[in-house]
């Protein structure tokens, strides 16, 4: 009994070791493709392991491909302090503004939402997602009829890592 409980250890001990061998492992392009394939949950709990080999735009890519993983999986919350992080940073607020927005939206803080919308469109005012986001959400308050899926940022981790 005694023997069968230490190999039983053992081999436990032995494939932990080999999965954080595995997790170092794990770069940015690996990221990557979590994100691209839908798999926020990987991307956030490896993103940690990254994190500390990266050169500027590397980081802000990771940041961002965190935020949009927070928001895609309802993180809200998370996802807005992430994008409030590196609105100094973005080349195109704009889309960062909307993404606030669309946060502030899926929590349920409607004028929130508008504000972060507005702010959007006036960085750039030809920028069609928030503008049809603001007309979505303002038709919404006004009626308060169905809720409207609204629509968010989602390129911008392509450009910042080409």
């Amino acid at each position: 009994m005694k023997r069968a409980l230490q190999v039983t250890t053992l081999v436990l001990l032995a494939s932990f070791v080999v999965r954080l061998w595995a997790i170092g492992q794990v770069n940015i392009r690996d990221l990557k493709g979590f994100y691209n394939s839908h798999m926020y949950g990987k991307v956030i709990k490896h993103a940690s392991i990254v994190r500390g080999s990266l050169n500027k735009k590397e980081s802000f890519a990771l940041n961002y491909m965190l935020a949009q993983s927070y928001m895609k999986l309802r993180f809200y919350l998370l996802a807005i302090h992430k994008f409030k992080s590196l609105l100094a940073k973005a080349p195109y607020q704009y889309e960062i503004l909307n993404n606030i927005g669309a946060c502030h939206y899926g929590l349920r803080k409607y004028k929130h939402a508008l504000a972060y919308f507005s702010k959007s469109i006036e960085q750039n005012s030809n920028y069609y997602t928030a503008i049809k986001n603001y007309r979505l959400v303002k038709r919404y308050i006004r009626n308060k009829r169905s809720l409207p899926n609204i629509e968010e940022s989602d390129a911008f981790a392509d450009v910042s890592l080409k």
